[in-house]
């Protein structure tokens, strides 16, 4: 992971470009998860915990940026940790939690798509983004960012264009209330803060990337929020899939709301997939590529076990591995803050409490 982060960036990119590179790490599963969430709890409910989700998340940053150094994002954090290995296991349930379901949600978007059989899309979703870290050891940053503002550009014409559609007003109201799925789900769904070494080395400074990793935090959060409401009060909407939209929309729109998940998807899957290669390789001492068939095998196995033997939904994947793995290391980071004597932008005593906020909303994202 360190070496990850010490690759070197381009002075001259501007901030937009690097606004883009966050939003490319947040935007993802979300699009999916989120409108069926909101579905199911109530438009107000919904975006009541997502929004207290993404303050608390907005406040961790900062608590973050305290703890990045030169030496990168793990050392000053298992530093302060007497089980450091606890580290490294919440990143990888964040990992394997996500790219699994990439690979489920993407066989489904390219059904509603083209048509395609559910389990051949998702196999050939696997080997498109796997032969690309095999090959180029994953996107360039360059190649991230610009995807990041396509993305943005193909959420607003899908929301444009959905913008008007008849309402589904029984969608509003949701049927069944789940307030720790709807937790897990958004803390996963906003969680772009393996970012953040990276913007400060593009920006060449933590003020400065304070602006772009902020700015493309609360881009992300609108465009969840905007495009969660639009989608889940114009049709019902399935846990993983936009097929039902192809019912509702006019096929060109539910090509376009299919094409810019898989750009997520895609985007979000190189960048887990090599971030976790590195994280491997450094905290095992694993070689290149053992870690690279490990982080592509252990995925693909949790998939085939969900697909096929229906061990655990794919919203309760992403809420129990993704979104537990993220509330797991943000109650770490928190607690290694507060045990820090560096200089802080942040009070200990905020973190101590965004600790036990983190790890109760953890052990509850695991346990239920």
């Amino acid at each position: 992971m360190k070496e990850f982060y010490s690759q070197s960036f381009n002075d001259d990119v501007s901030q937009l470009k690097a606004i883009g590179l966050v939003v490319s790490n947040l935007v993802g599963i979300g699009l999916i998860l989120l409108p069926y969430l909101f579905q199911q709890s109530g438009l107000f409910p919904a975006l009541l915990i997502m929004s207290a989700v993404a303050i608390l998340l907005n406040i961790f940053s900062y608590v973050l940026l305290d703890l990045i150094d030169t030496k990168g994002m793990l050392a000053n954090i298992e530093a302060k940790l007497k089980y450091k290995q606890l580290v490294p296991l919440s990143l990888l349930l964040v990992s394997v939690g996500a790219m699994a379901s990439y690979i489920f949600a993407s066989g489904q978007q390219l059904f509603a798509w083209l048509n395609i059989d559910p389990h051949y899309g998702s196999a050939l979703f696997f080997v498109l983004a796997a032969l690309l870290i095999l090959w180029d050891f994953g996107l360039s940053v360059e190649m991230s960012m610009n995807l990041g503002l396509l993305l943005m550009l193909a959420l607003l014409v899908s929301m444009g264009v959905s913008t008007g559609l008849s309402v589904c007003q029984n969608c509003i109201f949701g049927t069944e209330f789940n307030p720790i799925l709807l937790i897990s789900v958004s803390a996963f769904a906003l969680f772009g803060h393996f970012a953040m070494p990276q913007v400060i080395k593009l920006a060449g400074s933590k003020e400065a990337a304070k602006q772009a990793f902020f700015s493309g935090f609360f881009l992300a959060f609108i465009f969840y929020v905007l495009y969660g409401t639009l989608i889940s009060t114009v049709a019902i909407v399935e846990p993983v899939s936009t097929a039902s939209l192809a019912l509702i929309f006019p096929p060109a729109l539910a090509a376009l709301i299919s094409l810019t998940a898989l750009l997520a998807f895609y985007t979000s899957f190189i960048g887990i997939g090599v971030s976790t290669v590195h994280l491997i390789r450094d905290e095992m001492k694993m070689p290149k590529k053992a870690s690279v068939i490990l982080v592509l095998l252990l995925p693909a196995l949790l998939y085939i076990s969900v697909r096929e033997y229906a061990l655990l939904s794919i919203i309760e994947l992403v809420g129990k591995f993704g979104g537990g793995g993220v509330l797991l290391f943000s109650a770490l980071v928190c607690y290694a803050h507060s045990k820090s004597d560096t200089e802080k932008s942040i009070p200990s005593i905020v973190s101590k409490t965004l600790f036990f906020l983190f790890l109760t909303a953890a052990l509850c994202a695991f346990i239920f």
